[in-house]
């Protein structure tokens, strides 16, 4: 089974390519579960799925503490990266919440860049990484089919 993990900075665009997702990928949302153990509902969450289609989880900091302990079990997690302009982000974060974006998560959004290079993960802005989760959830269903 596959679990994609889109990653980005507040306002990047995770929740809108969740929510354009969600007929062909089982979202778990990392929002309905601050203050608990996203891990642990993501587990639980595998034991009982009975569905092929492809996990999307999100997250916009600690990639490490949902992807490592996910491949400690033997899970196969990809990094998926949205990168959009900082204006863009300052714009919808302005939008969302009626505030400035911390600078911190924009300087994030750079960190998120080089690990996606350097780890030959797919990046690009949410409408390219909803195009791409598109497409490999039609890879996923084709496979599991045969």
């Amino acid at each position: 089974m596959k679990i994609y993990l889109l990653v980005g900075c507040p306002g990047s665009g995770k929740s809108w390519v969740a929510n354009n997702l969600k007929a062909v990928m089982d979202h778990l949302p990392h929002d309905n579960y601050i203050g608990k153990n996203y891990v642990s509902h993501i587990t639980n969450h595998l034991k009982n799925k009975t569905s092929k289609s492809p996990v999307l989880l999100e997250t916009p900091f600690s990639i490490s503490q949902i992807k490592e302990p996910l491949e400690q079990q033997g899970i196969n997690v990809e990094c998926v990266y949205i990168q959009e302009p900082s204006g863009v982000i300052e714009d919808r974060y302005r939008q969302r919440d009626g505030k400035d974006i911390p600078k911190g998560h924009l300087t994030r959004q750079e960190t998120y860049k080089q690990r996606a290079e350097s780890g030959g993960s797919f990046f690009g802005t949410s409408q390219q990484v909803l195009d791409y989760l598109t497409t490999e959830s039609s890879k996923g269903a084709a496979e599991g089919e045969s």
